[in-house]
């Protein structure tokens, strides 16, 4: 049926008034829904005309409904205005017609289509939806019944994708955690040199550059160090050997795990972000203990309490490393502690690997659950 059989637009125009505040909503793009802004003086509200809107209500954004901004409003929104680019729809009087459907529909594949054909233009600012053409535009319309099941079947399926996200391997973590708790402690800074003083080197010595990039958050290997000189690098960066550990001291690559041994790639110095904590093992059986270690959530929780700095530019201090205890086995036991922790860092990055494809799958299960139903009513 044609839409505005069974839809018409409702809004109020308000007067403002000097010394009042107004909420107005937006609409995000993508049947992403409901945008509700903070609360705006008076002179913030410019010269466009302002509306009250019902509740509930199917509100399309006229400048944005070629890319899906389309929301239902419900009774969070009753406080809220909208500008007169928002057409706010309520069902007719006596139509059998269920909102929520409604709005399924237009997030589907099927009803893009019709809102981009009811928005011509050819430019971005031009693509302006014409109510003439929303309302001629025609719709599948079930049973009022059949309506209401599409709604809630499609709502219990987003349900469903919002809830697969739950990481399984937390309790791993509090598994590992008590272990390495109940191993003896030595303070880190007994067992490594943290940032080793740097020696000089003649400019035409070849040298591996190690950015940031270059280490894998995943594998804690270093896999894209580039071939440079010491000439053809400022003073600054950080200096280190084969069989150094480097740290990513900054956030967020701290606790993504950047922390790598380096073993030498195409020379033997690498120089690499000054972002990196460089820490040369005393002894070198603990080197593998160490690199582990420090990318463990127990480690990690540690350094974060430990940060220094504002909001986006934290860093670990390395007087933290030098004074924070760490669990320490004993020579004897050194070779299985490491085994053990190498096997569940492989265990935890199959099952992110596999959380991360169960995620991009529940991301597609909604939008193709619509596209199945309303392709089927063409």
């Amino acid at each position: 049926m044609p839409l505005g059989e069974v839809l018409e637009i409702r809004r109020t125009p308000i007067d403002l008034a000097a010394g009042e505040s107004y909420k107005r909503i937006g609409i995000f793009s993508w049947g992403k829904g409901m945008l509700r802004r903070d609360p705006a003086a008076f002179a913030e509200m410019g010269s466009m005309k302002y509306f009250r809107f019902p509740i509930p209500s199917l509100i399309f954004s006229n400048i944005q409904a070629w890319e899906g901004a389309v929301a239902l409003a419900g009774d969070e929104d009753t406080d809220f205005v909208c500008s007169s680019r928002f057409y706010p729809y309520i069902p007719r009087e006596g139509a059998d017609v269920n909102l929520g459907y409604l709005l399924e529909f237009f997030r589907s594949e099927e009803g893009l289509a019709l809102m981009r054909r009811a928005s011509p233009g050819t430019q971005v600012r031009n693509k302006v939806l014409s109510r003439t053409a929303l309302e001629a535009a025609r719709v599948p319309l079930p049973s009022c019944l059949d309506q209401e099941h599409i709604a809630a079947h499609l709502t219990a399926v987003a349900d469903r994708a919002a809830h697969s996200g739950a990481r399984a391997h937390g309790s791993v973590d509090r598994v590992v955690s008590s272990w390495l708790d109940s191993l003896p402690q030595r303070l880190l800074g007994e067992l490594v040199e943290v940032g080793p003083r740097p020696f000089r080197l003649a400019p035409e010595v070849p040298i591996d550059f190690v950015p940031m990039e270059a280490v894998d958050a995943v594998t804690g290997s270093i896999t894209g160090a580039m071939p440079r000189t010491r000439g053809e690098l400022p003073s600054g960066y950080r200096q280190f050997l084969p069989g150094d550990v480097i740290f990513a001291r900054i956030t967020p690559s701290m606790q993504n795990g950047k922390c790598a041994i380096y073993h030498g790639v195409r020379a033997d110095v690498g120089y690499g972000s000054t972002e990196f904590h460089v820490l040369r093992p005393r002894d070198p059986r603990y080197r593998q203990w160490i690199w582990a270690l420090l990318r463990t959530q127990w480690f990690i929780r540690r350094a974060m309490a430990a940060f220094t700095g504002t909001a986006g530019q934290q860093r670990v201090p390395a007087s933290f490393l030098q004074q924070v205890s760490v669990p320490t086995p004993a020579p004897p036991q050194l070779e299985g502690a490491i085994r053990r922790l190498l096997e569940v860092r492989v265990r935890v990055n199959v099952a992110n690997e596999v959380a991360r494809w169960r995620d991009e799958l529940a991301k597609s299960l909604l939008p193709a659950a619509r596209n199945e139903i309303f392709s089927a009513m063409r």
